[in-house]
């Protein structure tokens, strides 16, 4: 397992328009603690993933610091998917904290204190 941030989740349920299909589900959005500089992409890129019913059940405090399970199923062609499996809770990430503290970080520069 890896340690994931997750910002967020929820629940979608709505019917197809032209096909009158319920489609229900869940998404939720992580980001990768490690950043990515490809050429196209710098920096920590959120993911959006749909989890299951029993996924969601087991996500507490947001946004928090959980650790995933990621396992794998054949999609489309055979080929390899990834989903969520199983996932667990760490810590809790206070996001506004953080702000705060690297607005006191800037006024103490500004002030040539550090």
């Amino acid at each position: 397992m890896n340690t994931y941030l997750i910002l967020g989740c929820y629940a979608y349920n709505f019917v197809n328009k032209d096909t009158g299909e319920v489609i229900k589900g869940n998404t939720m959005h992580i980001v990768d603690p490690f950043d990515v500089d490809d050429g196209n992409r710098k920096g920590c890129v959120p993911l959006k993933l749909t989890i299951s019913d029993k996924v969601r059940e087991n996500i507490g405090e947001l946004p928090g610091l959980y650790d995933i399970d990621f396992g794998q199923r054949p999609g489309a062609g055979g080929k390899p998917t990834s989903y969520v499996r199983n996932l667990s809770f760490v810590a809790p990430v206070d996001l506004l904290a953080a702000l705060d503290n690297a607005k006191d970080k800037d006024k103490a520069k500004k002030l040539g204190v550090i």
